[in-house]
């Protein structure tokens, strides 16, 4: 199946371009073109997300991804499809949709990338797990503690 009709089926069939699993040097360059981020020598600290994974329930979680979906409608996704977990027998196939080339190139470097035979599109079954990010929406609002 074509990667629109199964991005369709995650409700994001938009207008926007689809890049999908781009290499790492592509990613990095888009991303500085993009100004999402810069290139330093070393590393400049910690990253810390804080308090904010909280648990929520189905109909926050459904209200917070149909927000997502209207915010990614038109953009220009990145998809990448690969695997959580290097052994074969337990690993988990994983396809990471962003509107940012920065957060594709962290799933390109977190997860497990497909391996290719000449010519070949990676074989990837992504029904199991999805992860949709929405790089410039905040769910501040909708989300209380």
């Amino acid at each position: 199946m074509p990667i629109r009709a199964q991005l369709a089926e995650l409700g994001l069939a938009g207008t926007g371009a689809v890049h999908r699993n781009l290499p790492p040097a592509e990613l990095i360059a888009r991303s500085l073109a993009r100004a999402e981020g810069i290139v330093a020598a070393e590393a400049t600290g910690l990253v810390c997300q804080g308090d904010i994974n909280i648990p929520c329930k189905p109909a926050l979680f459904d209200r917070l991804l149909d927000k997502a979906r209207g915010y990614l409608h038109d953009r220009d996704l990145y998809v990448f499809d690969g695997f959580a977990g290097a052994e074969r027998t337990y690993r988990l196939p994983i396809r990471v949709v962003a509107d940012a080339a920065w957060h594709a190139l962290f799933a390109n470097t977190l997860f497990v990338r497909p391996t290719h035979r000449r010519g070949a599109r990676p074989a990837v079954d992504v029904g199991r797990w999805r992860c949709i990010r929405r790089d410039g929406a905040k769910a501040r609002g909708d989300v209380r503690r």
